[in-house]
């Protein structure tokens, strides 16, 4: 193997550790500070939750910051399938799990999941026929359980 190639190995593995180490939280690694690590950690936390309030300017609201930083810490980001549409599905999900989803916040996760089949950690749009369909669906099954 070249010294190019080694090099461009060794690069590719610390980049690997760096983007883990940003996206859990893991200790840091002996190559990272851990200081260094801790402030992109909270930069990249920072521009997940500004993509979240631009995908769901219903967000946007003060009363709902803490339980995005708690949501934000609690369930890091996988590159994979990270988007402001699924990640604001996400935290939605999370208040509904702690009994915090207020009337308001419930009438856009109906529209939305009427738009939208959330299978696993990926978003699929609905075709318009079962979009009406399941809207319908889900506003009878919120009516029978008050």
């Amino acid at each position: 193997m070249s010294d190019v190639a080694a090099t461009r190995k060794k690069m590719a593995e610390d980049q690997a550790v760096l983007v883990r180490l940003l996206l859990s939280r893991d200790e840091p690694d002996e190559r990272f500070e851990k200081r260094q690590i801790d402030l992109n950690s909270f930069i990249l936390r920072k521009k997940r939750l500004k993509a979240l309030r631009s995908a769901w300017p219903i967000l946007n609201r003060s009363d709902l910051s803490e339980a995005m930083e708690a949501y934000l810490l609690k369930r890091p980001a996988t590159p994979k399938y990270h988007h402001g549409l699924l990640d604001g599905r996400l935290f939605l999900r999370y208040l509904s799990d702690r009994g915090e989803l207020g009337a308001d916040l419930l009438h856009h996760l109906i529209e939305f999941d009427s738009r939208y089949r959330l299978v696993g950690r990926r978003l699929f749009p609905r075709a318009k026929v079962e979009q009406r369909i399941y809207e319908r669906y889900l506003i009878w099954s919120r009516r029978k359980l008050r």
